[in-house]
């Protein structure tokens, strides 16, 4: 009879990947054997300074022998991995460095990281752990500044990061009696020679605020260009006006890039001539570029004509946009880009045909949009030029819906989603939903509160209408009535196709109640699965 002594290290290494998010499980497995551990501890690793949640509480608390907490446990363990030079640097404030080095090297298995998730852990967890009295907010700041270069000195000489995200956002002081700051690590760092570093990243995420100076990390800015040339997702999110320098850093890592396929800008919607820097600055991008994210962009002055070269664009998102014109953009309307997915929500065009007009470019190639604009010329451009829309979501604020509805329901839509924040919107548009199904939906998401009352009455109305295609409900549980829903869906599925049912439940605490309800609708033909649903 084989055991898992017999299977191969690769299908082990499979198994524990599969195993990723639960952190208990995998601490366990640790204590198995030598070589069990030697497996699971680069997984363990991978992205430790994430937020923590409940099941990651559980698994790292252990850690350190003092540890109340899992970030006190993390920062303990990578201070005790320190070098001689990184543990000088914290030397002024803090004598904790001097523990005994962990069994492993374990910032060699890391792969992601966050500055504003780090910070926020040392501020919370290592610089206030013990203290009982208030610590004075300059020498916090300055105590973040070390820890957090030492912390980076020890990560760009092991670690070989994937993904990153730097920034030097405000990290919240109020559970130390102060307001939230910002912050600069400290100088004497050489980030143009360490190495691996930044060199292996793929991903890579840049956040700034400007409201203080930032000359350290407006150098690591600088070099990123000389260290990272293999990035194949890049985001920028710049608050208030930027200084020269940082753009022209940011500027110089889009153009040195060898295969950039995603790219996502949310900047201050007053600075058009940088906006505009960017979007030219894409062109050196336009033999692998395939995905374009723009955020709170004022097209005033700048256009998507700069783009109309990136051949190989497939989606593009527009998100609280505003001063967009087909005239400004028709030499990109007319380009060669076949769109693929579209996202538009919360824009303010000036004109109310260049929507139809995108739409209208898009045309057959068009299968997955996500938009709040369901206006009768959008509508009409959608059935006219994009029959092969696959998937539609909807991002429902009590819009005028009733020409929506008549189109869905003549639509050949394969996927439906609705996303809305407000619980009373998105009952009463399941009230009337349910008859308005297109007659070859197979799947359908609800991103959003509703009552049971609604959601019986559409499934009531889906059974009695003509369309019986839909095997697969996908649900986030926001209101925590996990439960309620499956009973509606067990009434309702004596006479209808649904097979699949994923709920992302509330709380994990929650599965224990839903496991007898499962195993009893499982019997009627209906998997029920807990999932991530969008």
């Amino acid at each position: 009879m084989k055991t898992f002594e017999d299977l191969p290290c690769e299908c082990l290494q499979e198994i524990f990947l599969h195993l990723e998010d639960e952190y208990s499980t995998l601490y366990k497995c640790m204590f198995v054997n030598r070589f069990w551990c030697w497996l699971v501890v680069p997984i363990l690793w991978r992205s430790p300074f994430q937020p923590i949640n409940n099941s990651r509480l559980n698994s790292f608390q252990r850690i350190g022998k003092r540890a109340s907490s899992n970030s006190h446990s993390l920062c303990r363990t990578y201070i005790a991995s320190l070098d001689e030079v990184e543990k000088e640097i914290i030397h002024p404030y803090d004598s904790r460095h001097n523990l005994p080095k962990p069994l492993f090297q374990y910032s060699l298995y890391l792969e992601k990281l966050s500055f504003t998730d780090i910070a926020t852990i040392i501020v919370e967890s290592w610089i206030r752990h013990g203290e009982q009295i208030e610590i004075p907010r300059d020498e916090c700041v300055d105590r973040l500044g070390r820890i957090m270069t030492a912390i980076l000195r020890l990560i760009l000489r092991t670690s070989r990061l994937r993904e990153a995200k730097i920034s030097n956002c405000f990290i919240s002081y109020d559970s130390l009696g102060g307001i939230p700051f910002s912050y600069d690590i400290l100088g004497g760092v050489s980030f143009s020679s360490y190495q691996p570093g930044f060199s292996q990243l793929r991903n890579l995420a840049i956040s700034v605020s400007l409201l203080h100076p930032i000359p350290n990390l407006t150098e690591l800015l600088r070099n990123l260009s000389k260290l990272c040339t293999n990035l194949q997702e890049l985001e920028y999110e710049i608050d208030d006006y930027p200084d020269s320098a940082i753009i022209g850093s940011l500027i110089n890592i889009i153009t040195v890039q060898s295969n950039l396929k995603k790219f996502s800008l949310d900047i201050c919607d007053s600075y058009t001539n940088g906006t505009g820097r960017f979007i030219t600055a894409l062109s050196s991008q336009k033999e692998s570029l395939n995905s374009l994210s723009l955020l709170n962009i004022n097209f005033s002055n700048i256009n998507l004509n700069r783009i109309a070269g990136c051949t190989k664009l497939e989606t593009i998102g527009m998100h609280n946009c505003y001063g967009t014109t087909k005239g400004t953009c028709e030499m990109f309307l007319q380009s060669p880009v076949q769109l693929k997915s579209l996202t538009l929500d919360g824009n303010d065009f000036i004109d109310d045909i260049f929507l139809p007009a995108l739409i209208e470019k898009a045309g057959k190639t068009l299968l997955d949009l996500r938009t709040d604009e369901i206006s009768e010329k959008t509508l009409t451009s959608l059935t006219k030029f994009c029959p092969n829309l696959a998937k539609f979501t909807l991002l429902y604020y009590e819009q005028d819906c009733d020409i929506f509805l008549d189109y869905l329901k003549e639509s050949k839509i394969r996927q439906f989603a609705i996303e809305s924040s407000d619980y009373h919107y998105s009952s009463d548009l399941l009230r009337i939903l349910g008859e308005f199904l297109p007659s070859n939906l197979e799947k359908m998401y609800f991103n959003c509160e509703f009552s049971i009352e609604s959601f019986e009455k559409f499934l009531v109305d889906y059974n009695d209408s003509s369309s019986k295609s839909l095997t697969t409900l996908y649900i986030k549980d926001i209101s925590g009535l996990a439960l309620s829903y499956l009973r509606a869906i067990e009434s309702y599925a004596v006479c209808n196709p649904l097979k699949n049912v994923v709920i992302e439940p509330m709380m994990e605490d929650a599965l224990d109640e839903l496991s007898d309800f499962v195993q009893s609708i499982g019997k009627k033909g209906i998997n029920v699965s807990f999932a991530r649903v969008l």
